[in-house]
């Protein structure tokens, strides 16, 4: 970030202020060299994940060849203006590189002209409410003051919100809040200052889009509404998170019947809450596009969540995700680098990257961008395993397995379905088996989706179960079913009547290239 877009970081005692360039404890600017700086920020950034010494020597210093005792200095140096305090502490990953420990809370806000916009909707209290400052730049400009547009900070420290001043910007992603120049949320009740905080802190998780972390992101979301019911923001949140869960990979926490229904149930409450929140319409895109087959329905929500917040990466993600399922991949190139631009360190955004470039049939423009995203976080389970998904359709069958393996061992989504398949087309057929088994075996206690087992079946050669799968995941509203018409594991079943017949059922069959693709 620049100081056209600046970031503000806390965590424990400390303020990391990129637009000033300073590092506070307090109200004490701690002093730190250039290079040392910018070495705290990409650890900070990527918090609570193994940045690689290279990738870390590449962001710090991206156009010069230094050697690794540079980097070990820089090290040395934070640990001993960090000092002791367990929210800032620098882990080493011994031959691999480092980690920053600690709870990290991010605001994010751009230099914005000098324009005049009306008051945000307000709470009771005199608070905006958080999704609303998404809406709109934030209200401080009357005719007798002309302003450039400034943005309240809050930042979670210490377990509470805390008041930092006003600053010029507009917030940048949903974590950034506002108010009225006037307005001090140091004063603000309890009431409103905790749920605040606890929604930060889910849409922090939610944002990670890792399976562990989405279930933290939910328990953070009802325990707003524990305290304040009728906390619009974290209905929103809510409703993401259903209608997130339901697509991650072989199994799901649950079942699309089950996550669904909540998570339009939970837009719809916090759109009765506030009209203008712009997660929830993004839920609801989801809904649409998911489970109700509505693609001129998911279309438009998905829109108006942006029109809403043009800055809110969510919805420029799945907007992406809509665009591929199309056949629409220029356009969904364009919305994926958006959403990446945010935040150009992304994890989740850089790999959205390469998922894009899989789609569109791009594979080595994949592979290069998948293997970008791992020099940046080597530990990324789910950039390992869409490394290793498009390696095994190009043929590279070992190779893609090995990633997708190392991927699920990370973390990262259940691709079993996927694995099963690679196995068998390397001439493994017993692992397949075993692996096929297994994951059969699984489905007796938990969701496993049909749609990922007729990849599994497709892949054996196992033609009519496939079908049969496909037909159970249409049955089940199963969440990939949604990229059918533009999927490469299922390129060998274009040509059957069966497969025209499926896309029919669930709206497809105009996406280009989506029959007899060979």
């Amino acid at each position: 970030m620049d100081a056209a877009n600046p970031e503000v970081f806390a965590f424990g005692a400390y303020r990391l202020d990129t637009g000033e360039r300073h590092l506070l404890r307090g109200s004490e600017e701690i002093p730190l060299e250039p290079k040392v700086f910018d070495t705290l920020l990409v650890l900070v950034r990527h918090a609570g994940r193994l940045v690689g010494k290279d990738a870390l020597m590449s962001a710090v210093w991206p156009d010069t060849h230094v050697e690794e005792g540079n980097l070990t200095r820089n090290v040395s140096m934070l640990r001993r203006a960090l000092g002791t305090d367990a929210q800032a502490n620098i882990e080493t990953v011994p031959k691999y590189g480092y980690r920053f420990v600690g709870d990290v809370t991010r605001l994010t806000v751009t230099v914005e002209p000098a324009l005049l916009y009306p008051e945000p909707p307000v709470t009771t209290t005199g608070l905006p409410t958080p999704e609303a400052l998404l809406v709109q730049p934030p209200g401080l400009a009357t005719p007798r003051q002309p302003w450039s547009t400034l943005a309240l900070l809050l930042l979670v420290v210490g377990g509470s919100v805390t008041f930092v001043g006003l600053t010029r910007g507009m917030p940048d992603d949903p974590s950034a809040r506002s108010g009225r120049p006037d307005a001090s949320i140091a004063d603000a009740p309890s009431s409103t200052a905790e749920p605040l905080e606890l929604y930060l802190k889910g849409r922090h998780y939610l944002n990670t889009l890792s399976d562990e972390s989405i279930a933290r992101a939910a328990s953070y979301f009802r325990r707003a509404l524990e305290v304040n019911p009728d906390y619009a923001p974290a209905h929103a949140g809510l409703a993401e998170y259903y209608a997130t869960i339901a697509a991650v990979g072989t199994t799901a926490r649950m079942s699309p019947a089950e996550a669904y229904p909540l998570a339009k149930a939970s837009a719809l409450k916090a759109l009765s809450l506030d009209e203008a929140i712009p997660g929830a319409y993004t839920a609801l895109a989801l809904v649409a596009m998911d489970y109700e087959w509505d693609h001129d329905g998911a279309d438009r929500a998905f829109r108006r969540a942006i029109a809403l917040a043009p800055q809110h990466v969510n919805a420029h993600h799945w907007y992406s995700h809509f665009l591929v399922t199309q056949g629409r991949f220029e356009e969904s190139l364009e919305e994926s680098r958006r959403a990446l631009s945010l935040d150009p360190l992304d994890i989740p955004m850089n790999y959205h990257l390469g998922f894009h470039y899989y789609y569109a049939r791009q594979y080595l423009d994949a592979e290069r961008q998948l293997r970008q995203t791992l020099m940046l976080d080597s530990s990324s389970g789910d950039a390992n395993s869409l490394l290793g998904i498009g390696l095994a359709q190009q043929g590279r069958h070992q190779e893609g397995i090995a990633a997708m393996q190392r991927g699920m061992a990370l973390g990262g989504l259940d691709v079993r379905g996927a694995i099963v398949a690679a196995l068998a087309r390397a001439g493994r057929r017993a692992e397949s088996d075993a692996l096929l088994a297994e994951v059969l075996e699984e489905g007796r206690h938990r969701y496993v989706s049909p749609y990922e087992l007729a990849r599994a079946h497709a892949g054996r050669g196992e033609i009519d179960k496939a079908f049969g799968r496909l037909e159970q995941a249409c049955d089940d509203r199963a969440a990939d079913v949604r990229h059918l018409g533009v999927d490469p594991g299922f390129d060998g079943l274009r040509a059957d009547p069966r497969f025209v017949r499926i896309l029919e059922r669930v709206g497809l069959a105009a996406v280009p290239g989506a029959v007899a693709r060979k």
